[in-house]
């Protein structure tokens, strides 16, 4: 149908490969089974002041399936906690946060599912490692 040149065109170049794309494209048929919902990641609720601490999270949990959300304050923390407790997995605590305790209690309330992480007062970035890693 295409020749030679033609098919080989269109096996080696961009342009070929978008255009064999759209002819698969245009001969599946017109109607497809509704595709099922991809379940969200997990949620690591941090909630600290400390700038790194969210990073080294980020590290330990994200090839793990798990996505880092950051609550500098208890009020934020209560407010994602109310919106998504469903999908948080574990929940790590700076107990220099004002009001620590407070969300502490409210996880264990709204997200009873997931694990409670305390971070000890001036913490290092070992400590999230490793409190991190053995929840996981």
């Amino acid at each position: 149908m295409l020749g030679l040149m033609g098919a080989f065109t269109l096996a080696i170049t961009p342009t070929g490969h978008q255009l064999t794309d759209e002819i698969i494209e245009l001969t599946k048929p017109a109607y497809r089974p509704v595709a099922t919902a991809i379940p969200q990641r997990p949620q690591v609720l941090v909630v600290t002041g400390n700038r790194d601490d969210p990073y080294t999270a980020a590290v330990v949990v994200n090839p793990h399936g798990y996505r880092v959300v950051v609550a500098e304050t208890a009020e934020a923390a209560q407010g994602i906690l109310q919106a998504d407790a469903d999908r948080i997995g574990v929940v790590l605590v700076d107990k220099q946060v004002a009001q620590a305790d407070r969300v502490l209690g409210l996880a264990r309330t709204l997200a009873p599912s997931a694990k409670l992480i305390q971070l000890p007062r001036n913490h290092q970035g070992t400590d999230v490692c490793a409190l991190l890693r053995d929840a996981i």
